[in-house]
């Protein structure tokens, strides 16, 4: 019959063996598609099947979401404590600088800022990723890596799944203490708080628990993508990681420095 013929045709050929048509990378091998739910409980359990999704179809809006959300639930969803956070600062920065405030216009400045921070802090939080994103597309093509800025903004993006989880255990933890705070206790900072306005206090704050989790699903996702050795991505991550620390500990000085 027709298909006996067309096997026996093959072998006679080589071609079962020699032809490039029937080669199978993993590449083109075609995963069963995740759902939204199924990508983030992925993001936890399973970061390495949620970004072999994401290279086959890169998807950034839940991204976009979460880095607008994460920023701002860790104060709204802890808002009482943070506004009297907030103006415990400023009575401090008022008091450093000599500078004497009508309680009624301490109000008015903490109910301004309580409102001004959260959706500064939202519009950083996608400004941050978009550049980081950026720095890692570029540094990525420099190594000669695959991937499109989209898929590296995918795989940033799922990653902030984990930060999530860092700010609803940030929300617990405040209502549990009754006391809100700039960094969260699974922080390195927590078990050293008598270094506070110090420049290794500021790097302590970037060395958490979450963090770590964080950039571990992202190098997951960006070796998965751009095909390059996973101890280059590690490393590139690690700098990235170093370098916002550094800069966390050079933003401590410069707030202790206007407290005084």
């Amino acid at each position: 019959n027709f298909f006996e013929f067309y096997v026996v045709k093959i072998f006679l050929k080589g071609d079962f063996f020699m032809s490039d048509n029937l080669v199978i990378s993993p590449e083109n091998v075609n995963l069963p598609k995740m759902n939204a739910f199924q990508r983030v409980i992925s993001a936890v359990f399973s970061p390495g099947k949620l970004m072999s999704d994401l290279e086959q179809k890169p998807r950034v809006l839940l991204g976009i979401i979460l880095s607008v959300i994460n920023p701002a639930i860790v104060m709204l969803g802890a808002y009482p404590m943070f506004k009297e956070y907030l103006k415990t600062t400023l009575e401090m920065s008022n008091a450093n600088t000599g500078t004497e405030l009508a309680p009624e216009a301490l109000d008015s400045l903490v109910n301004l800022f309580s409102i001004l921070t959260p959706i500064s802090g939202a519009a950083m939080g996608v400004v941050f990723m978009l550049i980081q994103a950026l720095i890692l597309w570029l540094v990525l093509k420099i190594f000669k890596g695959q991937g499109s800025f989209k898929q590296i903004l995918s795989v940033l993006g799922y990653s902030q799944v984990i930060n999530f989880l860092s700010a609803i255990v940030f929300i617990l933890t405040t209502y549990l203490t009754g006391t809100y705070s700039d960094f969260g206790y699974n922080s390195l900072a927590a078990v050293l708080p008598d270094l506070r306005g110090n420049f290794i206090f500021g790097m302590a704050k970037s060395i958490d628990v979450f963090d770590i989790w964080y950039y571990v699903c992202a190098a997951i996702g960006v070796a998965t993508v751009s095909k390059i050795d996973k101890k280059k991505v590690y490393l590139v991550l690690i700098i990235m990681f170093l370098a916002l620390a550094a800069y966390s500990g050079y933003s401590e000085l410069r707030a202790a420095a206007l407290l005084k």
